[in-house]
């Protein structure tokens, strides 16, 4: 095999673009590619916010259209936005980040059908983040699976934070279904892997991380 030394002389061409859109934000989850306007062309949707130590962080649910990058619709939501939509069986989007926002988002339109804070009775119950959902099947019915934890107001350290969560919700209106204390006792910022049985991993700042299985059928 030859090696050759690069051409110090050599530019690349210009990158070309279909289309750039740019925002206001700061941060931004990754961005996913589904249909929204049912034209067959996948367009984009990404969360965003602003950086803290803002309380509450804003935030923001956008769509772009695939075609030209348009803004096909931006939904306000109140809270910072670092997870990444996953869509439901009907279509609709799932998606979390910060001071326990997760919301159901109406595919075409952005419109919030339900945030998990008001579902389940305020801000008391889930006051902490909440990492990428994904819609699973659980002894027949479509449930929400995800992590909540990380209250970064807190001290750091062994013992001084509250432990994660690994969470099923109902997807149609948002309540709780089922809530397990992750094993170690530690926070968590990882969000759970659907394999044979449930895997997740545990990744409290500033300690070693830990991998745990659990089953997830009211049969085991």
């Amino acid at each position: 095999m030859t090696i050759r030394r690069p051409d110090p002389d050599w530019v690349p061409p210009a990158a070309k673009f279909a289309w750039i859109a740019a925002g206001p934000d700061f941060s931004a989850s990754s961005p996913v590619a589904l249909d929204v306007t049912g034209d067959g062309v996948l367009d984009l949707v990404v969360g965003s916010g602003q950086p803290l130590p803002i309380t509450p962080s804003p935030g923001w649910v956008t769509a772009f259209d695939g075609t030209n990058g348009a803004t096909l619709w931006r939904t306000d939501v109140g809270r910072d936005v670092f997870g990444t939509a996953r869509a439901l069986a009907g279509g609709d989007l799932v998606i979390g980040g910060r001071q326990g926002g997760l919301f159901r988002l109406a595919r075409q339109t952005g419109e919030v059908v339900w945030d998990a804070q008001t579902a389940n009775g305020g801000p008391e119950s889930f006051p902490w983040q909440f990492f990428t959902a994904q819609p699973i099947v659980v002894d027949g019915e479509e449930r929400l699976l995800t992590a909540h934890g990380g209250n970064n107001e807190a001290p750091a350290g062994a013992g001084l934070r509250p432990p994660g969560r690994i969470v099923l919700l109902d997807p149609e209106s948002g309540p709780l279904v089922a809530v397990a204390t992750v094993p170690d006792g530690f926070e968590t910022y990882l969000s759970p892997v659907l394999h044979t049985r449930l895997r997740f991993a545990l990744r409290p700042e500033h300690e070693p991380f830990t991998l745990a299985r659990r089953s997830l059928s009211r049969a085991t």
